[in-house]
């Protein structure tokens, strides 16, 4: 995109006004950063282990914050509560709901909701099986729904799981709750 196009970008309209594109970009990042509770644009992603969900047991983030903050990206989430132990082994209908309930954990934990969701890649061992869980999604998300995207594999990294979802919020910056303890993704 142009910088003085007048199109939309994701930090507003860029002005069409004669002048140094930088300047008006600059602009922008300082009006993104209103409504931030700490006073900072995060330029970089940073990656967030919310304290009340499993805790990763390899080289992965289960959440990355991007931006001010506002999209958020979440690891696949599998039906594991807050210890890791497996709920509903083998039960798709078990393991769809606990998944939801904790993509919607780490949502609320953020200052976000379900409605905030844009995006799911559902992963699935039974297609079929899966494709019965509508309802429950419907208890998790209403008109208008995030795109889908649904992928049936082989397997998931344990045998008694049948389900992992993958979610991208954007939760409006007047209710993002920035995590106390982030990383910087990069250097």
């Amino acid at each position: 995109m142009k910088p003085n196009s007048g199109q939309r970008s994701h930090v507003g309209y860029f002005l069409t006004a004669p002048g140094p594109w930088w300047i008006f970009v600059s602009a922008a990042l300082k009006l993104q950063s209103v409504g931030n509770p700490h006073g900072r644009i995060n330029a970089m992603a940073e990656s967030y282990n919310p304290d009340d969900l499993w805790p990763p047991f390899g080289a992965f983030s289960l959440v990355v914050l991007q931006g001010a903050g506002q999209i958020v990206h979440l690891k696949g989430q599998v039906a594991l509560d807050a210890a890791g132990q497996v709920v509903g082994g083998g039960h798709m209908r078990a393991q769809v709901e606990q998944v939801l309930i904790n993509v919607q954990s780490v949502l609320v934990g953020l200052g976000g909701k379900m409605s905030d969701v844009i995006s799911l890649v559902h992963h699935t061992t039974d297609i079929q099986a899966f494709m019965e869980t509508g309802d429950i999604h419907g208890r998790f998300f209403q008109h208008p729904y995030p795109i889908t995207t649904t992928v049936q594999v082989t397997s998931l990294y344990r045998p008694e799981l049948v389900v992992e979802i993958t979610a991208v919020a954007e939760i409006p910056q007047t209710r993002f709750v920035q995590p106390a303890k982030t990383c910087k993704m990069h250097a």
